[in-house]
């Protein structure tokens, strides 16, 4: 300034102006969503004459960087601010320059805009470009899909698409959540996988070997198949199964059958398929060692085997007096004659054909049968030989020879001490057995702890059913015995009593135990039995739907046990209303040691019955009312609260003060997931990421996570 003071006052004025030059005649440009955008231009003095002055702008959102300048060439440098803005908007307006004697106007227009990302088949601008890009290259729409850039293809109308993304973009990234994005989208349909074959079987299986089966699929689209075997000589090449492995719609699955762990006899074993959104596929692998012509004789070991099953049954019918001997002897005697012809070498089932006749009476049949396995038997020391000597002493009583018998069976039983049969002989040959049935129950009780076999348990039977008190205590061996009595439907009242009062030592509950209490009330079913069977129950905190029967019926028969009301309440049936008995009535107005959940059970009972019973309702209203509002403010909501709160609205209890916890309660839902692979259920809100309870936005996704193996 100074200067030019100086300038004027020795008479010397500079009448010359700079003459502008701007780079460009119109800024144009393009700011992507919520980001800033920065550029530049630059003003020129075409006759290298210093200029100053200063730049605005005429809109708020472009910030000039360079407001004021000074020289001959400058850079002006700006910034659009976009935030706020979305793709479609366009901001307009002017920069000013104004310098020595003269101003000029710059205008500039900027677009706003997505960053969308660059594809193989060009920009990915919304959903239907990015179902074409996974048909092209599903690796390159995998890493979009977990890119920054994949949101800005959403429009603003799809809410729906923009909430499955959001949930199925969370946790670990996996193709198959891509797949399920596209399918969820309906931007594809899912795919369909399925089996060439079902089974294969595999014969003169000697060493190890290499198989395949053939999996199938309708059309391409990601696929991650997880493989397992139950069964330890199936062992699988590789436990899964991708897109990848199929040519065209084919894919072969490899696995080796382990000759090593096979067993003797047809090996059985199934190859599960897990496939996301389909059920499993079933493969089964039959292998076995034999040829394949010899199967011809397995129709001849089922025969067999059938053939021991009725000969088993009719001899426990006869023994539980269910058919007379002769009708055992003669059925019998033809199943066996049979099994004779089907095993030509085996005798035993000629002496089992001697036992019948001698206990039907035909004696001489029976020696006949008895002679001529004498003449052809050369091993003395056979179980078969035993069994031989027990039947002699069905045919001779006399003492001395039944005791010289005896003890050669018993030495016979000591070379062969894990045979069955000669120990079931011995049962009714030794002294000490037959004389003192405790005994004999502990033997075989021993027994029984390697062998199950029913002509055991008909044995253990008989010694209780004959003396009840020998039953006394209800351990593993009593149990699985008096299971099996009420299966045969063969209870006694005797019995019943023994075991109403050794039942109250037990408090855990054993599905058998149940089945035996109810085969024990069918024949005792007093008052006495009925309180044993409800002390049971309400011990072992069995309350559900199943058991309400019983204490409704305890409460008609006015059993006097403890939480017995409680108990009628816990089990009642959710999905359906009964009218409460008048007792638990009177019990429950006064009583408030309940839970919530039991009040809500009887609440809503009263409520379904308030035409029927209009007293016990209005007498209950104040009580309801005052419940409601307490559940409310506590936050409590189920299927029963429902229904209460439904009812007392309409009483009109809704007052201010109440009004903000009634609010969370109307926006309450209940969900349901029925997928057994459900490993969790989450919920998103537009504009509300988190998992929340409270669903008070139509614009909301719900979806069931599954469970995999490496993670959700």
């Amino acid at each position: 300034m100074r200067r030019r003071i100086q300038q004027l006052a020795r008479g010397k004025f500079e009448h010359l102006k700079p003459s502008l030059s701007i780079s460009v005649d119109k800024i144009d440009i393009t700011a992507m969503e919520g980001n800033d955008i920065s550029g530049d231009f630059v003003i020129t003095s075409t006759n290298h004459v210093p200029m100053r002055g200063i730049v605005y702008s005429s809109n708020p959102r472009m910030e000039c960087l360079t407001p004021q300048f000074e020289g001959e060439e400058i850079r002006i440098r700006y910034q659009f601010h976009s935030y706020g803005l979305i793709e479609g908007d366009i901001q307009k307006g002017e920069f000013c320059i104004v310098v020595e004697q003269g101003e000029y106007n710059l205008s500039f227009v900027v677009s706003v805009s997505k960053l969308y990302a660059e594809s193989s088949v060009g920009k990915v601008k919304n959903l239907s470009d990015f179902a074409r890009l996974s048909e092209n290259d599903f690796d390159e729409a995998f890493h979009l899909f977990y890119s920054g850039k994949f949101k800005n293809i959403f429009h603003p109308d799809e809410k729906r698409e923009m909430l499955l993304y959001e949930g199925l973009s969370k946790g670990t990234p996996s193709g198959q959540k891509v797949e399920e994005f596209l399918i969820g989208i309906h931007k594809k349909k899912r795919t369909v996988v399925s089996l060439e074959e079902s089974s294969a079987i595999f014969y003169q299986v000697h060493e190890n070997r290499l198989e395949t089966f053939q999996v199938n699929r309708n059309q391409h689209g990601y696929l991650e198949i997880r493989v397992h075997s139950d069964a330890e000589f199936l062992v699988l090449k590789k436990p899964r199964v991708t897109d990848e492995m199929f040519v065209g719609s084919i894919c072969d699955v490899e696995y080796y059958i382990v000759a090593e762990k096979m067993h003797a006899g047809r090996n059985f074993g199934k190859i599960r398929l897990e496939i996301p959104g389909q059920k499993p596929l079933i493969y089964t692998v039959c292998a076995t060692t034999k040829q394949e012509n010899k199967t011809k004789d397995e129709p001849v070991f089922f025969d067999i085997q059938k053939s021991r099953i009725k000969l088993m049954q009719l001899y426990l019918e006869y023994r539980l007096k269910r058919i007379v001997t002769g009708v055992w002897a003669n059925q019998s005697g033809v199943i066996l004659d049979h099994l004779s012809v089907l095993c030509e070498n085996e005798k035993i089932y000629g002496l089992m054909k001697a036992q019948t006749l001698i206990i039907n009476r035909q004696r001489q049949e029976a020696s006949w049968i008895l002679d001529d396995f004498k003449r052809t038997c050369e091993d003395h020391e056979s179980p078969e030989w035993g069994y031989y000597l027990y039947l002699c002493t069905l045919m001779e009583r006399e003492p001395s020879y039944v005791d010289r018998l005896t003890a050669e069976v018993e030495q016979i039983f000591k070379l062969h001490p894990d045979n069955s049969m000669l120990f079931w002989v011995l049962l009714f040959l030794k002294e000490e057995y037959y004389q003192k049935p405790a005994e004999r129950l502990e033997a075989i009780r021993d027994w029984m702890r390697y062998d199950n076999s029913p002509y055991f348990y008909l044995e253990a039977y008989y010694l209780i059913w004959q003396d009840p008190y020998l039953l006394a205590r209800l351990g593993s061996f009593e149990v699985r015995i008096l299971y099996w009595t009420a299966r045969w439907g063969i209870m006694t009242r005797d019995i019943a009593i023994q075991v109403a009062g050794l039942i109250s030592e037990k408090k855990e509950y054993h599905p058998f135990l149940y089945h035996i209490l109810e085969a024990c009330y069918e024949v005792k079913p007093d008052d006495e039995m009925l309180t044993a069977v409800l002390g049971y129950l309400i011990r072992s905190q069995c309350f559900g739907a199943k058991y309400h029967h019983w204490y409704e019926l305890g409460i008609e028969r006015e059993i006097r046990i403890t939480s017995l009301y409680e108990a009628y309440l816990l089990s009642l049936d959710g999905r359906k209303l009964e009218r409460v008995p008048k007792m638990l009535q009177l019990y429950f107005q006064y009583d408030s040691g309940l839970s919530w959940q039991q009040k809500a059970v009887l609440f809503v009972n009263i409520i379904a019955a308030k035409k029927v019973q209009p007293e016990v309702y209005q007498k209950y209203l104040p009580i309801m009312e005052r419940f409601a509002m307490e559940q409310m403010e506590a936050g409590h909501i189920d299927d029963n609260l429902a229904v209460i709160y439904d009812e007392m609205f309409e009483q009109g209890i809704i007052n201010s003060d109440i009004a903000h916890w009634a609010a969370e309660i109307l926006f309450t839902h209940k969900m349901i997931c029925t997928d057994p692979q459900a490993a969790k259920i989450e919920v998103y809100e537009y504009a509300c990421s988190p998992a929340c309870n409270h669903v008070n936005n139509r614009e909301s996704m719900i979806m069931s996570v599954v469970r995999a193996a490496d993670g959700y």
